[in-house]
This record gives structure tokens, sequence and C-alpha cells, in this order.
């Protein structure tokens, strides 16, 4: 209810603030006659509006006195007047100046030396004064640019993310992960999704998942959105925990005027996976330009994709062990292409094989068809009429969302504005990964059985002559087992910021945030009722009613009488020979949906005061620039199972109850030290430093400190050389605490399996032999899933990270248009938070040095030495590494007639990305770059091309090949010889490099006015083989194929 009413208050205040109109007002402009560089920021927060402008342009430059109320474009041209700063161009929120005349707009992206303030600090400056590499990426490269609703999508296509958690991996079933359907996470450098720190407005967002601790992306408010801005290199001591590989800033706009109406619909060449997309954003100054208000409306969603969908994903295509393997030219493992299980089936099977016998949909008992080849150690065959594992799977989940947006501000005076924001996201997702699997026992005078079936069970040896028989079945007439998830999010930030004496500022905020999800286990069965629907007998006497009905042998046995046993008295027989054959009531009796529901909520009071030393010193250069400041946070998480999952009366996941908090108090400061200035080779060099304390309630954490150190050198106005390093430290987040345990079907290749003993480090077979494996032990668990269990641990203690940037700024005056920077990035992760999975775990069991690690006691091993169960549990492990480049030019020029061109190339390439997991060997490295997911070299290029009223854009995504699993298989790791080149056909061993290639047109009939259409995928790339463009570590390709989109943007004005 709370949510309804804030959206419908959202929408009548649209409606409102379009019927009182929208024409632009004055300001109150109180601005004495000052340096440029001071007066230009005090006009921008005066008038409301975000002024860019050049470094270089500002120095020993003054402006006349600017008084009473004015209009906003008169007061700034009079502003202007002797300093020669023009206005290049004005976006009606951001107006960029430049020196001298103006023939065209400058190109998009970041130059050397003239940007917007930025999140590499809270010191105010310039994006070229940064000493930490950012990126900065307008609202309107990301609106109407794609085919998706979510902002995240696009973002994980630029090589210095990673597709971790886009929506196509964000199915989330099947992995002790209820309430992860539809999210959409950013992760920077692969490093994992916590670390990589994600801030709107340069404020913390509380999560959107009780087991990721990350804001989903999906709660951005699009219509509102001004620019986001990516800081590459670590940032905790300036921003906090979570920052060790970098930070995310959506900034949103803080004086819109006008009303701005959007609409987009697309679908796939296939007539699938369609999205569509409706906003409306309006604002209004008020009261003389000392107020604004604004207020968006956002709709969205997008239709699901299924496995089956697909060619490349209906059949499902793993790598198997070879039978062939050993001999000569024969590799270890075969790609298998529409994979089956050989002992289930959807009307049932008899396990007992081979042969194996199925039941038709009529009730016969016939051989099963195990089609090309049958695969009997791992449960499979190629082809066939078993059951395909991923048959019912969803590729890309449905997800829909409703967004209000409310913020705004008010100038109590021209020191002082308060401000707020309230939003209220409503989000719905679902996900299907096939019918729950039921192990049946059944009486061979069960009167559903029919004649010919029972001659088949009495010659058939196995069954001959047994009273009964077990069927494996995989009821999808009792409905497919999936996961619907609803997440209503609220938050509220108030504040008030304004100026002191001099050039001092200041800010205070607090900000509140909560959401709600209920996770709903759909079709979800009752495991004690499928026994008793199964023993049916036929009442003779009518005891319960009708003579010669079929019952329930329970029912019967307790002559009809209440039991006050649920399962006893409402019990309904069920016919499972056949799919189809289950019956509405009996399906009513069996399947049921359960909900779990979570809370998280955050609350957050920081501030601080920012300016610099000019009352009191200054330096040859210039006054030291100081910031100080506090935040207070508190986190909470609450998740409460559905009573019946966790009894296991249910097929779902018992996940336990989980209620945790963390709180932590902050003190941080920045200083900004100039040290040289307009001298030759000098024309800027200053130093920064920061420092952070952090005092956390969790024992095996305490107190934290964090540091920074950066310097910048400006040559001159076209060369800039950066650099900084950080100590960062990470305290684990309420998940990676907290997390709920939960049991998590998973797939294992046994390491010590005949077939593998060979293929691991030197210690690999002693290791087994140590641990009890006999000679020649071939495990019977790959292709077969075990139950795992997954959760957080509350012992964690915390991260060390050291980050080193270097970089160069190049804005050559031979190439008038051009900027490039060039920065180098170390990431060093000491006692790294982690989950290992489960083959990482029983691989690195084996592959240390001896078994007294902490690995070893995570698995559990059957009598008959096969793995019965895994703990897949959050620990602290030894270190991750990171290590690359990444390059940003850009370069506009004029193309004859009224053209433009404008491109802009982003590259990142990995020099090293390594895990050391072996506790034993803490200096061995597990390369992860290159592995599907992770590669080497990426790009994206953007050219967009201006005609007058006609703009065309192409976007290429390329990346380069990649190895299919771990690397040191095929080629040397850590100086130790390729583990088993032969792994795998010579042709699928390694992906080729890919490209994606995106056109869009589009028509401007007014100012802020267009309509256009685009092609993502225009060559329709589809993924390599057993590649499926979703899932964890193949989201980078597409799974959706060649999508068409059309949409329209209308600005009143």
């Amino acid at each position: 209810m709370q949510y309804r009413r804030t959206v419908v208050s959202a929408a009548a205040l649209v409606a409102l603030l379009v019927s009182t109109g929208l024409q632009a007002q004055t300001r109150s402009f109180d601005i004495p006659s000052d340096a440029a560089v001071r007066s230009i920021p005090l006009f921008a927060r005066q008038a409301g509006v975000q002024i860019v402008a050049p470094a270089d342009g500002l120095g020993g430059v003054s402006t006349p006195a600017i008084q009473g109320n004015r209009d906003v474009r008169t007061a700034l041209g009079d502003l202007l007047i002797g300093t020669g700063l023009v206005i290049a161009s004005d976006t009606g929120d951001v107006i960029t100046l430049q020196r001298g005349s103006v023939t065209a707009a400058p190109p998009a992206g970041p130059a050397a030396l003239a940007t917007v303030i930025v999140t590499g600090s809270r010191l105010a400056q310039f994006d070229g004064d940064s000493p930490t590499p950012v990126l900065a990426i307008g609202a309107e490269a990301l609106a109407g640019r794609g085919g998706g609703i979510s902002v995240g999508d696009q973002l994980s296509q630029l090589p210095q993310f990673r597709a971790t958690f886009t929506q196509a991996a964000s199915t989330g079933i099947g992995l002790g992960a209820p309430g992860q359907v539809g999210l959409n996470l950013l992760d920077l450098r692969g490093l994992g999704t916590t670390r990589t720190l994600v801030l709107q407005n340069g404020r913390r967002v509380v999560s959107s998942s009780q087991q990721l601790a990350q804001p989903d992306t999906n709660t951005i408010p699009m219509p509102l959105l001004k620019r986001v801005e990516v800081l590459t290199g670590g940032a905790s001591a300036i921003y906090g925990a979570d920052a060790i590989a970098g930070v995310v800033n959506f900034v949103l706009m803080d004086n819109f005027d006008g009303m701005t109406l959007r609409a987009q619909y697309g679908t796939s060449q296939e007539r699938d996976a369609d999205s569509r997309s409706a906003s409306i954003a309006v604002g209004r100054n008020l009261a003389g330009g000392k107020a604004n208000i604004a207020a968006s409306l956002e709709i969205a969603g997008r239709s699901p994709l299924g496995y089956s969908d697909r060619s490349f994903s209906v059949g499902q295509s793993p790598f198997v062990p070879n039978p062939k393997a050993g001999q000569p030219g024969e590799p270890t493992q075969i790609l298998v292409n529409d994979i089956r299980w050989l002992s289930r089936s959807t009307g049932g099977t008899l396990p007992y094989g081979p042969p194996f016998y199925r039941f038709a949909a009529n009730g016969s008992l016939n051989p099963a068809d195990t089609g090309s080849r049958s695969l009997l150690n791992l449960g499979i065959s190629e082809g066939g009429d078993g059951t395909a594992p991923v048959a019912y799977n969803t590729l890309l989940p449905r997800n829909e969302r409703i967004a209000a947006n409310l913020l705004g501000h008010i100038d109590l005076s021209a020191q002082t504005r308060i401000f707020g924001h309230v939003a209220a996201i409503e989000q719905r997702s679902a996900a299907f990964n096939g019918p729950i699997l039921s192990t049946i026992n059944i009486s061979k005078s069960n009167p559903y059985l029919s004649a010919q079936a029972l001659t088949v069970l009495n010659s058939y040896g196995p069954t001959a002559t047994a009273p009964g028989f077990v069927m494996l079945r995989d009821s999808e007439d009792l409905g497919i087992a999936g996961e619907s998830v609803r997440r209503s999010t609220l938050r509220g930030v108030a504040g008030v910021k304004g100026s002191l004496s001099g050039d001092w500022s200041y800010e205070l905020s607090v900000s509140l945030g909560r959401v709600d999800i209920t996770s709903t286990s759909l079709n979800n069965l009752w495991l004690a009722r499928i026994g008793n629907a199964a023993d049916a007998v036929v009442d003779i006497n009518g005891v319960l009613g009708n003579r010669g009905a079929i019952v329930c042998a329970s029912r019967l046995a307790a002559g009809g009488a209440a039991t006050g046993n649920a399962d006893i008295d409402q019990c309904v027989p069920a016919n499972f020979f056949g799919n189809g054959s289950v019956s509405a009531a009996a399906r009513n009796y069996l399947s049921l949906n359960t909900a779990a529901d979570a809370r998280i909520s955050q609350k957050l009071l920081g501030g601080f005061i920012n300016g610099d030393s000019a009352a009191w010193f200054k330096l040859p250069a210039g006054p030291v620039g100081v910031v100080a400041g506090f935040e207070h946070r508190q986190d909470n998480t609450r998740y409460t199972p559905d009573a019946r999952d966790a009894a296991g009366l249910t097929g779902a996941a018992g996940v336990g109850a989980v209620n945790g908090s963390l709180k932590v108090t902050e003190l941080f400061s920045e200083f900004k030290v100039p040290l040289l200035a307009k001298l030759p080779m000098v024309d800027k060099l200053e130093l920064t430093a920061s420092m952070r304390t952090s005092d956390y309630n969790l024992s095996g954490v305490g107190r934290t400190n964090s540091w920074g150190l950066g310097g910048l050198w400006q040559i001159n106005r076209q060369i800039s050389l950066r650099a900084s390093t950080q100590k960062a430290v990470r305290a684990p987040n309420v998940a990676e605490l907290y997390e709920p345990v939960a049991p998590v079907q998973v797939g294992v290749n046994d390491p010590c399996s005949a077939q593998n003993i060979a293929l691991g480090s030197p210690t690999r077979a002693a290791n087994c032999a140590a641990l009890g494996m006999p000679a020649g032990f071939r495990a019977n668990t790959l292709g077969r899933p075990i139950t795992a269990t997954s959760g957080g641990n509350a012992n964690l203690t915390v991260e060390d990270g050291d980050s080193r940037t270097l970089g160069v700024l190049l804005a050559p005056a031979f190439a008038p248009g051009f900027a490039v920077s060039v920065d180098y990035y170390r990431i060093n992760l000491k006692n790294a938070i982690t989950k290992p999975n489960s083959n990482q775990i029983i691989t690195t069991c084996v592959d240390s040095t001896s078994i007294n690690n902490p690995f070893c006691g995570s698995i559990q091993r059957g009598a008959d030495f096969n793995i019965r169960g895994i703990t897949q549990q959050t620990m602290n492990l030894t270190r991750q590494f990171a290590e690359g480049l990444d390059v940003d030019a850009t370069y506009g020029f004029a193309l004859p007639g009224a053209g433009r061109a404008d491109l802009r190339a982003i590259y990142s390439h990995v020099l090293k990305r390594d895990d050391y997991l072996r506790p034993t060997e803490p200096s061995f490295p597990s390369q992860m770059v290159e592995r599907v997911g992770n590669p080497r070299d990426s790009l994206t290029f953007t050219t967009n091309l201006a005609f007058g009223a006609l703009q065309l854009t192409h976007k290429l995504r390329w990346f380069s090949g990649q190895w299919r699993g771990d690397p040191a298989d095929f080629v040397s790791v850590g100086g130790l010889p390729a583990r088993n080149p032969n792994l795998l056909p010579q042709d699928l061993r390694r992906t080729q490099a890919e490209s994606f290639h995106d056109l869009r047109a589009s028509w401007q009939f007014g100012k802020g006015r267009e309509i256009y259409l685009g092609v993502e995928n225009v060559s329709n790339v589809k993924p390599p083989p057993g590649i499926y463009g979703a899932g964890f570590g193949g989201a980078n390709y597409d799974a959706v194929g060649r999508f068409f989109y059309t949409g329209i943007r209308y600005d009143f004005q």
C-alpha cells in the first residue's frame, strides 16, 4: 500500500506540473566582482545549472558583479564580458564554455583540459585534474541507445566491466540464491560485484539482494539521469568499503525545467524477447528560480527467452568424457549435442537399465529411445526421448518495473539550499528451470497401471518378481518449477548544503532505504504427498462413498475419518503413468507455491565541508584544497523462508532464516596541494591525499584505516601525467556475513576419478590416495547433480587491497578535437573474501601440496567414495590480482557541409588477472583472464555522424578469444607445463575473437525531439557451441540475436 500511494502521488505531481506550465524562470543573483575561478562556480550554484569551463581559461581572469533577479542566460552573458570565454553549447541544464569564437560544439567524451566536477574526489575540480582515471558517459549516450531496458546491461558492455550479473546472468535458480532473478549488478575488472561501489549523486544506495550487497541498476531513474561517472581506480579512502575496484556514480539532474516524454519498443528477429518502455519527466523552476521540483514516472518491461527458443541452446551442448580417450588423436572430452537423461523422462522411466523403459502418454511401457549414442557412465544420451536438462530453462528472465521519482531543492538564501529525493520502484521478475524430479515407489497392483505395462514389468528382469518398482519422473504435468520475485524499493534523501565564508561549502544529508523482497517458488511439490498419491487402490466396498472408485490407500485405511493430517485427509490419487496423466485434482493436491520474504534496510547520515586555505595562506601555486567529513551507516538484513520449505516438506531449497546487521562510523579527509604552476614544463603540479578511518561493530573487523595519494603533472595544455596509489580495506558486508545457508544442486567433475587423476598437479594422485580413494576409482557423479550447501560466514575478517594507477592525457594541438587518455592499473587484494564454487573446492583440495587444507574438509564422500555433498562457504582466501591498461580516445571534426563526426574508442587490455586459492601454495596463480567471460582484450568503438536533423550511429563491441575452461589445461600457468593440452577437440579449445555491430538512425524534428530506430547485433552473431549467452561466464555473448527497436523522444518547450 505504501508503494502504491507513493506512485499515485508522483503521478499526480506530474499532472500538476504539466497543468501549471513549464516556462523558464529568472533567478536571484548576488555575485561580487571576483576571479572567474570562484565566480563561475558561484554563478552555477545560484543559477542551478552545470557549467563546464576550460581549466586553463580561468586563471587570471576576473568577472563583473551580477546582482538582482536576472534571466540566467542574459546574466551569464554579462558575467563573461571581457573574459574571452563564450558559450559553446547549451543543453538546458549543462552549459559548456570555451575560449574564443564558436564554430561547432566540442566532441563528446573526456578531454584533458575541460570537463565537469567528477566522482574521483569530493574536492571541487575538473576531471582532467583527477589523479585517478574517470570515465564520464552522458545520459544521451545511454537513453534510447539500445533495445534493452537496463542501464546496467549497457554499462557492462564497456571494456572495464565484466558481464557477471547482467539480465542474462540473473536467472538465479538452482544456485541457492532465492530472490536474485532479474537483478542487474556491476562488476569492474572482474573482481566481483561486491568490490564495485555504486552511488547515486555521490551517496550509497540500499542493496537489492540479501545475498549480494549491491544495488540493482534497474532502480536508477533513467528519465532524470544526467550522466554516469566511472572511477576505475581504487577509492576506498574517499568513499569507503566496496570501492576496491572502483566507483560507479549515477548523477541526476538537479535543475530540470521542462517536460520530456519517451517511448520505445523492440523485438528480436524471432519476434520474441520483446522490450518496451515509456517514461515522463516533468520539472519546473519556481519562486523566481530559487526552487526546482522534478518528477518522473517510468514503466519498462522485457519478455522472457527460453533455452528452447534458440537452436544453439535447445539441446544443451556440454563437454563430457570421451569414451575413446587415450587413443591416438582423441581428446579427453567431447562435445555432446541434444543431451538427454537416460533414467529420467516426463512420463516416468524405470531406472534399472540398460535397457531402460519409459511410460508413454497413453500409459504403455516401452523401451526407451536412447538416441544416437548412450553414455551410460554419465547417465546421459545424445538424442532420444529422455528429459532434456535445459529444455524448460530460462535464458533471459521476464522483468517488469515501474518507478516513480520526486526530487527538488529550495534556496533559502544565496548561501543555503535544502534538497530532497524520494523514489519508489516496484520490480517483478520470473524464471523457470524445469519440472521437479520425483522418485516414486509404486505397487504393481496400482489400478492406474495398464495391462500392457504390467505384462512388461512381469517380464523385465529387475521387476519381474518384485511386488513393486521405482520410477523416476520429471513431472511436467505438475507444473514447471521456477521462481517469481517481487522487489519493492523505497528510498528517501534529505539534506542541506551551501556556501560558508570565502570558498568554503558544506553538505549534510540523511538517506533511508528499504527493499522488500518476496521470492515465490512456483510449482513446488509436497514431497510426502507424492508417495500418498502413488499408493492408489480400489475402494471395493465404497467406504469413501463410491464403490469401485480409485482412492488413496491412506484415506481408505483411516475409513474416511479425519486424521488431522492434511496429507492424508486431502489425499487425491494420481496416475503417474505417462506425461499428462495427472488429473487437475491431483495436481492441486501435490503442487503448491511457497514464498520467502526478505527486508533489507539502510540508514546513512553523512556530511562534509569543502574549501581551501585562501583565507589563511596560499602556496606559490595556489591555496590548499581541503575536505573533511563523516558518515554513519547501518545496514540490516532479515530473511524469513517459507516454513514449509525450511522444514524440508517441499521440493524447494530449505534456506535458513537470517537476521543480521552491520554498523560503521567513518571519518574521512582529502587534501589537494598545488606545488607548482605556470612554469616552463609545469603548467600545473599538484598532489592529493585522502584518509579514512572506519569503526565497525563486527568483532572480527573493529577499526580499519584506508589512505590514498595521487599526483597530477600538467606539462602544458596538450600533455598531462597522473598517478595514484591507494591502501584499501574492505570489511565483509551483511550478505557475506549472514547469507542464508541453503541446499543447492551442483554438477561436479571428480578430480580423483580415473579419467582425471593425471590431469592436475603432480600431487593430485598422492592426495587422492591419502583421502582413501582406491586405484582405478571411477566416479558416478559426472552429469548427475549432487546437493551442496551454500551460505555466509560470520567469522570473516577484512580484505586488504593495494591499487596503483599511472596515466597520461593528451590533447595535441596538431589534431584539434582529439583527446586520449592511457592508464595503467594494478590491484593487489589480500585476504580476499570469496566463495569458491564446488569444482574449485574439490580440485583445490587434491591439487594442493597436501590434503591439510580447508577445502578437503568441505567435501563429504559416501561409502562408495563418490562425492555426496559439498559445503560452499564464504571465506577469506589468499589474494586476487588484476593488472592492465585502459585507453579512452575521442575525436570530433566537421564534415563537408553542415555535417559533424564524433568518434570514441574505449579499449582495455588485461595483463594479469589471477586468483590465488591454494592456502598451502599462496604464490601459485589460478589464471582467470582468457576464461570464457573474461577476455584479455576488449573494445567498444562508437561513430556518430550528424547531417543536420539526421544522425547515424554505429557501435562496435569486440573482444578477444577465450579458453574453454581453466587456461592451465592448455598453456603454461605458474611455470608449470600445460596440464592437458588435448583436453578438448582442437577446434573447440578456444573461442574465436568476436565482434558485434549495432546501428541506429534518428531524425530530429525540433530541439529535444527525435524519432529513431536501431538494430542490435546486425550480423546476428550467435554464441559458440556450448556457450549460451546467459548464466555466469557466458553473458558477454548475445543470446537474443538480431534485435530491432524504435522509439520517440519529445521535449515540450
